[in-house]
Formats: structure tokens, C-alpha cells, sequence
């Protein structure tokens, strides 16, 4: 079993692994030991840049799992605080009909900022930071974050929503 290594940087929109196909993670594989250690480092660097979401395919670990945390953040001031949450092996089973519009930013993407349409609420299964299964209804902010970070996992940025001769 290889031992999983996070980049020190948070990787950007001209790294290839950015939209590398991402893999469940799976026990058998990387030991339960080393998802959370490498939780705890991507909380770490997530706090260092002043995010309130990261996705382990921006730090180069190509497994679907992400992390969502708000208390504090000088960059989104108005936004309410938000517990630590991870999200390993999510799958988003229903998104809401009714959507709204909210600013994003992304570590990956330096210097863009724009107004992204999503739906205001999601159903996710995912496994948490204890490795319990979860099945939710999410809205409101923790649904737009994680619908963000989800992108991550399938290899979308938020300048693939630009239309074409702006990227």
C-alpha cells in the first residue's frame, strides 16, 4: 500500500490533475489512517489560503473526498459559520428545481470571481470524517459549497461555467 502524498500547494487551473478522473476511496487500498490524516492536512492548507471548501484533487491526491469548514474566513465575511465536515466518496442523489445566484471563488483559479446559478439544496450519501455512512438533505450555503467542491471531483473549475471566449 503507497502511502498517500498531498502536494504542499494548493494546485492550479493549468495542473492536469485537476481534471484526472478522481477514484473512490477504498479501504483496501489506503488504510482508513491515512484519510484522516490527510483530512487533517487538507483542514490545515484550507485554513492557510483562506478557503471554506477544499477538494484532495487540489492538493494532487486524485480520490473523491472533500472537506467544507466557514468560521472566521476574512475573505467571505458574510457567510454564517459552517462545523467541519468531510464528504469521502459522495454521490449527490437530487438536486433542488429552485436555484440561486452567489459569488464564487476558487484556490485552484486565481483572481476569478463569478456568479454561479445552483440549485439551493442537494440529497448527498457520502461517508464522514469518522467513516459513517451519511445520507442528507443540504442547503442553503453548506449546499453551494459543496456542490462547488463536488465539481472538483468530476473535473469541472468554475471558469468551465465562463462562456468560452472568456476562459
Amino acid at each position: 500500500m503507497a502511502k498517500l502524498q498531498m502536494s504542499e500547494t494548493i494546485l492550479d487551473d493549468s495542473d492536469p490533475r485537476l481534471r484526472a478522473l478522481n477514484s473512490d476511496w477504498d479501504s483496501k487500498e489506503v488504510p482508513g489512517e491515512q484519510i484522516l490524516e490527510l483530512l487533517q492536512k487538507m483542514r490545515t492548507k484550507m485554513h492557510e489560503e483562506g478557503g471554506v471548501g477544499l477538494a484532495a484533487p487540489q492538493v494532487g491526491v486524485n480520490l473523491r473526498l472533500f472537506i467544507v469548514e466557514v468560521k472566521g474566513n476574512p475573505r467571505y465575511t458574510g457567510m454564517p459559520s459552517l462545523p467541519f465536515q468531510a464528504f469521502i466518496n459522495p454521490v449527490i442523489e437530487k438536486f433542488s428545481q429552485r436555484t440561486g445566484l452567489f459569488e464564487e471563488g476558487c484556490l485552484s483559479v486565481q483572481d476569478c470571481r463569478i456568479q454561479m446559478r445552483r440549485p439551493k439544496a442537494v440529497t448527498i450519501r457520502y461517508l464522514d470524517q469518522y467513516l459513517r455512512p451519511r445520507r442528507q438533505r443540504l442547503k442553503g450555503v453548506l449546499a453551494r459549497i459543496v456542490q462547488h467542491e463536488f465539481d472538483h471531483l468530476e473535473g469541472i473549475l468554475i471558469k468551465d461555467y465562463l462562456p468560452v471566449e472568456w476562459q
